[in-house]
């Protein structure tokens, strides 16, 4: 992602793609509907962690340990593209271009639900995981 949602256009699709505008209408007749195909295309190149991958993980302190770090490491290789979205969101959402609940949100409630039961169930969680990291889940 080069300049964002909010600045993308059908016609810099339509010349990155190497195809006329009219063939990109014809696939997706409006931005919503080009919205969710290029978000869906984007998460299966990128997909978030999988809270399955460390759910089995019988100490909550690893478990929360392990989630996090997965985590942090998908922030990391998809900061530009989150910083996109979250910085056009709202416009996104003045056009109605997202639907009531996008492709990228669902992921991202569950691997911040697992982090939360992880966090909750641990038994001395102060000892097991620095203090700025309960933050960052809590508010999540």
């Amino acid at each position: 992602m080069t300049v964002g949602p909010r600045e993308t256009t059908v016609s810099a699709i339509a010349e990155r793609a190497g195809v006329e505008r009219l063939t990109v209408y014809r696939h997706f007749p409006n931005e919503k509907g080009l919205f969710a195909a290029c978000t869906a295309h984007y998460m299966s190149l990128h997909p978030p962690p999988d809270p399955r991958s460390w759910s089995g993980i019988h100490h909550p302190g690893d478990r929360l340990r392990r989630g996090l770090s997965e985590t942090y490491v998908w922030f990391e290789e998809n900061e530009r593209r989150q910083a996109s979205i979250l910085r056009d969101i709202e416009a996104l959402r003045a056009r109605n271009l997202l639907p009531d609940r996008p492709p990228f949100e669902a992921p991202a409630v569950d691997v911040l639900a697992e982090l939360n039961r992880a966090l909750s169930t641990a038994q001395s969680w102060s000892t097991q995981v620095p203090p700025n990291a309960t933050h960052g889940v809590k508010i999540a």
